[in-house]
């Protein structure tokens, strides 16, 4: 490999480390404002979204149903401030896991129709999130450096 190739491979790849904070910024902004904004129109409209809950076999609806739309509108909120991002992931995962074994899997009939779904996707993501962290644009990395507790905010 010529010198010149290998200093551009070289530059690149540590422009690319330097961009290591995006990535989890995009995902948290992109995912957390798509449920907090989806978890806001379930709240103000929970006679809807109860009986959608109910139509679909979901156990106790009405327990269930404002349980999940707070948790999208909060968990939504907190991801994208990167607030307690590891913790908050779980119950959002869980959302993600339940609709797609109550509703979602009822529409694939192929593994094509399956990966069209956005619920994997977004499952993936907290699965990243709550291994990964929210990285340090982000509270966590703040509370991380106000508390000294290693882990809040990158891979631990």
């Amino acid at each position: 490999m010529s010198g010149l190739v290998y200093r551009l491979i070289e530059f690149g790849l540590r422009f690319a480390a330097r961009l290591r904070w995006l990535p989890p910024l995009l995902a948290r902004l992109f995912v957390g404002c798509l449920f907090l904004l989806s978890g806001w129109g379930k709240v103000h409209r929970l006679a809807w979204f109860t009986s959608n809950f109910a139509a679909w076999g979901i156990p106790h609806p009405a327990f269930m149903a404002p349980f999940v739309a707070y948790t999208e509108l909060i968990g939504g909120a907190m991801i994208m401030l990167g607030l307690l991002t590891r913790v908050v992931a779980i119950p959002m995962l869980a959302n993600m896991v339940v609709a797609i074994a109550s509703v979602k899997i009822k529409e694939a009939h192929t593994l094509l129709d399956f990966v069209s779904f956005d619920e994997p996707l977004y499952a993936i993501v907290f699965i990243w999130l709550m291994i990964d962290g929210p990285g340090i644009v982000s509270l966590d990395f703040l509370l991380e450096r106000l508390t000294k507790l290693d882990g809040w905010s990158r891979r631990l």
